[in-house]
């Protein structure tokens, strides 16, 4: 780069060497499938220095990443080559990893002159681009991955700016506005439509394609604020962050900025999932139905309503868990089993907000919200009908951290944190230390949402939650 005022050191080089040295060194504890996001970065810098060094190192670089590349088809690849869909189950991977996959088949194609793995590479990335769906990648039928789309769209933005492929635009420009309409203020991500992940904090991958749209670019602008702000400083930064560092200002398509408009709705999954901003409000209603899960990396959507506020922060966490009952919106015990999983929804509009309607096995409930000023919401919570006498059972998660910081009225109808008020129409039962598992470890450890708030349901008497944002300052 002209402005780099060290353009030029041979240590640049030296480092550069050094990083290939390690990484394609057989003996690295790399496991299984370690190179989906790693080999373009290897793959690119040999094409930049292979004329730069030893003609014998470069040989050995070029036999390294073509087994490399070999071993990618061989075991992550041909499983989804024949296939009509990419998801996780048919790929034999997550999609995210296939599309990463593919991507490298194409760049290793390209750079090692493989006119095969070209071909075969591109024609999966397209597969890839056929499996986008209203901005996002699915990995399981019927439930979006907002984090790990972030990795999909990298990849898919890998093969667009090498190939010059046009076809694959119109996917990532979706792509950009999902992020952008699932992120929040701080740029962590809307949870409960995601299947797969229950933490906030977002990954940083391919904000180059986040630049094919202008709320892309004030996305990808606040994303690297936030890092920056961050005080991690450079030597704290993996490897793998500093090549999408020089991807993202290598492939970053300048251009305007735009927030989102204050008054932005999103609809996806055929009207099962929605994001609204409204009165610097920002809610998710979700009517995903899928039946429950109890596979490693897969989350049960069973979360109906999440809300944050631009100044106040998480109201109302929405953080899906697995196989857990009472981590969701609505349960029902029985004598033979409990229901917690829906199988019939839809998200439908009121004058003054949304509500979902959502179908369980004996029961129907529906929630509504209605952002009635700047500072007000309004939740209600009506179960339509229910069959037999056990109990229907709501539950919401205030939106505080593990450290709690709520404090509850005596009546048991009242929480306040963070200058938030919710009032419920009658008494709920607190649990504190709430722990939800984690689709990783499947161990009951993870705190994104420490405390629950549950009461009763009964037909024709709905549980109205009132909720108010004091004003918040700079």
């Amino acid at each position: 780069w002209p402005e780099n005022p060290w353009r030029g050191d041979a240590r640049f080089l030296d480092s550069a060497v050094a990083g290939m040295e390690a990484g394609l060194d057989p003996a690295a504890e790399y496991p299984a499938g370690g190179y989906d996001r790693h080999l373009q970065a290897y793959l690119l810098t040999y094409e930049l220095i292979k004329d730069d060094i030893e003609p014998a190192r470069a040989r050995y670089w070029r036999e390294r990443l073509v087994e490399i590349t070999q071993h990618t088809v061989d075991s992550f690849l041909r499983p989804g080559e024949f296939l009509f869909t990419l998801y996780s189950d048919e790929v034999g991977t997550s999609t995210n990893h296939f599309a990463y996959y593919a991507a490298n088949l194409y760049t290793a194609g390209r750079v090692l002159e493989r006119p095969d793995w070209d071909e075969t590479g591109q024609r999966l990335m397209l597969a890839v681009a056929r499996h986008e769906d209203d901005g996002h990648f699915p990995e399981r039928r019927g439930v979006p991955v907002p984090h790990y789309t972030r990795l999909s769209m990298n990849a898919l933005g890998q093969y667009y700016v090498q190939s010059g492929d046009e076809s694959v635009r119109g996917a990532l420009e979706r792509c950009a506005e999902f992020s952008c309409h699932t992120s929040l203020g701080d740029c962590d991500v809307l949870l409960l439509h995601d299947g797969r992940t229950s933490s906030y904090s977002p990954f940083q991958f391919g904000e180059f394609v986040l630049s094919y749209t202008p709320h892309g670019r004030e996305l990808a602008r606040r994303l690297v604020d936030r890092h920056i702000s961050s005080g991690r400083t450079p030597g704290r930064s993996s490897p793998e962050w500093w090549f999408r560092a020089a991807e993202n200002a290598l492939y970053f398509e300048p251009g305007p900025a735009e927030e989102l408009p204050e008054d932005a709705k999103f609809s996806f999954l055929d009207g099962r999932g929605l994001i609204a901003r409204k009165d610097g409000f920002i809610y998710g209603l979700s009517a995903i139905s899928k039946p429950p899960t109890d596979r490693l990396y897969w989350l049960d959507p069973q979360n109906t309503v999440e809300l944050h506020h631009e100044s106040a922060g998480p109201i109302l966490h929405g953080a899906n868990s697995i196989m857990q009952p009472e981590a969701g919106s609505f349960l029902r015990e029985t004598a033979g089993e409990t229901v917690f999983m829906p199988y019939e929804g839809v998200i439908e509009k009121t004058l003054s907000g949304r509500f979902a309607e959502i179908h369980f096995d004996g029961f129907r409930t529906r929630l509504s919200l209605d952002v009635i000023d700047p500072a007000r919401v309004r939740i209600t919570v009506d179960l339509l009908s229910a069959e037999g006498e056990e109990p229907v059972i709501y539950s919401f998660f205030p939106g505080v951290g593990p450290d709690d910081g709520l404090h509850a009225g005596a009546d048991g109808k009242s929480l306040t944190f963070r200058g938030v008020t919710i009032k419920s129409s009658r008494a709920v039962e607190l649990e504190r230390g709430f722990l939800m598992t984690s689709p990783y470890t499947l161990e009951r450890n993870v705190r994104t949402k420490p405390v629950r708030a549950s009461a009763a349901l009964e037909p024709g008497r709905p549980l109205v939650l009132e909720i108010t944002v004091a004003e918040v300052s700079e």
